[in-house]
């Protein structure tokens, strides 16, 4: 009986050296290449997601759903003059530094205040009435006492509300917000 006995000691303190060198190789070698892999990600992650087009990132329009939605924009563009991008994909090559990612931008977004309203404006339906005139017929009728409401400050074809645009897209663009 106390052979057994004394095989069980030494089972358990094979087990419990066995253990402890799985800990020291986890602490020693994994942790740390896990750590420097994490490193490598979140510079990459600030890389693609810097404001502006960063020095290490290309943005392409070579990919399968831009090739596809220039045959929508492209006649989209030529009745509205509303240019919508389609080169979006930013690409971030694999280096010593960094890890590869790819991440599709907003291209589409105003570059600036004034286009907040403007850009949306041109995919109304009625937007191009303003240009053939519509306001001065507006004007005349309006002078009826029962068609107030045709004046073209209150029947404002092709209009969008720029308190109802995001705030954040102006911010973007400023890099402030108020």
């Amino acid at each position: 009986m106390k052979t057994e006995s004394g095989q069980a000691i030494i089972e358990s303190v094979w087990i419990l050296l066995l253990l402890a060198l799985l800990l020291t190789l986890i602490k020693d070698v994994i942790q740390p290449q896990n750590m420097q892999q994490q490193q490598r990600i979140d510079r990459s992650r600030a890389e693609i997601w810097r404001f502006g087009s960063p020095a290490q990132a290309s943005d392409t329009g070579d990919y399968a759903f831009a090739r596809q939605a220039q045959k929508v924009l492209g006649p989209i563009a030529q009745l509205t003059g509303l240019k919508l991008a389609s080169d979006n994909l930013r690409l971030l090559t694999k280096n010593e530094e960094q890890v590869a990612m790819a991440r599709i931008l907003d291209a589409w977004q105003a570059g600036e205040p004034g286009a907040l309203s403007a850009r949306p404006a041109l995919l109304t339906p009625a937007a191009r009435l303003n240009e053939l005139g519509l306001p001065q017929i507006q004007r005349l009728l309006s002078w009826l006492h029962f068609t107030e409401e045709f004046a073209p400050g209150q029947l404002r074809w092709g209009y969008v509300n720029p308190d109802a645009t995001p705030l954040e897209l102006e911010c973007a663009q400023k890099r402030e917000c108020r």
